[in-house]
């Protein structure tokens, strides 16, 4: 199977997120200094959409939903741009 051709750069992180309480999402990702740009909740479920995001800012993000609300990522994928 050929691997998918990128073009362009990572310009932001498509994230799920599963949490009892999801209300607290864009509060724990604002402290943890994560920009979103849109979410959607949908029963107990997150989607967001953010700017960029670091590898190491997006494990303090997710440690802090644990933590914090007991949340869990379920997926991270790059968002990218022409």
């Amino acid at each position: 199977m050929q691997q998918p051709v990128i073009i362009g750069t990572a310009a932001g992180r498509y994230i799920r997120v599963t949490a009892p309480a999801t209300y607290e999402i864009d509060a724990i990702a604002q402290a943890n200094q994560i920009g979103i740009k849109t979410m959607w909740v949908r029963s107990h479920r997150a989607t967001i959409l953010t700017d960029t995001v670091s590898p190491a800012t997006l494990a303090r993000f997710e440690a802090a939903l644990q933590q914090q609300i007991g949340a869990k990522i379920e997926i991270v994928l790059p968002v990218y741009q022409e």
